[in-house]
């Protein structure tokens, strides 16, 4: 999002069952435009597929994508503090698995451990359509 200070931050994890999905469906949904007029940046990520890489590495792959935007959060201009996450299938059990065991809320080891901390709020819409998101 355009702004003058420090935005909000959505990330959206695409589904796929882990074996199939790109974090380009996000383009296709009416979420990114309404997030960003509403001076909420977005992110989208990728990860790893289960036919050449086990579980959890999509896992590790969500987290890392996330460590990597906390520790890039002053030159890209995001509020590291306001970090929330959205997905369908997959990407909703990724989240949920954070959720469980508060990944969110650990500190960021990427970078400067005592400067890198922050809490993040995960959501998701298990039928993939995002579509109450506000």
């Amino acid at each position: 999002a355009d702004s003058s200070k420090p935005t909000p931050l959505a990330i959206y994890i695409h589904g796929g069952g882990f074996k199939s999905g790109s974090k380009d469906k996000l383009h296709r949904k009416d979420d990114l435009s309404q997030l960003l007029k509403s001076g909420i940046s977005v992110a989208a990520i990728n990860y790893r597929f289960i036919s050449n890489h086990p579980l959890p590495t999509a896992h590790h792959d969500a987290r890392r994508a996330l460590q990597v935007m906390r520790s890039q959060a002053g030159e890209w201009n995001i509020d590291k503090e306001r970090v929330a996450a959205f997905g369908g299938s997959a990407g909703a059990q990724i989240l949920e698995d954070y959720r469980v065991i508060g990944v969110f809320e650990h500190q960021n080891t990427v970078g400067d451990s005592n400067t890198n901390r922050s809490t993040t709020a995960a959501f998701s819409d298990d039928d993939g359509d995002n579509g109450d998101l506000q």
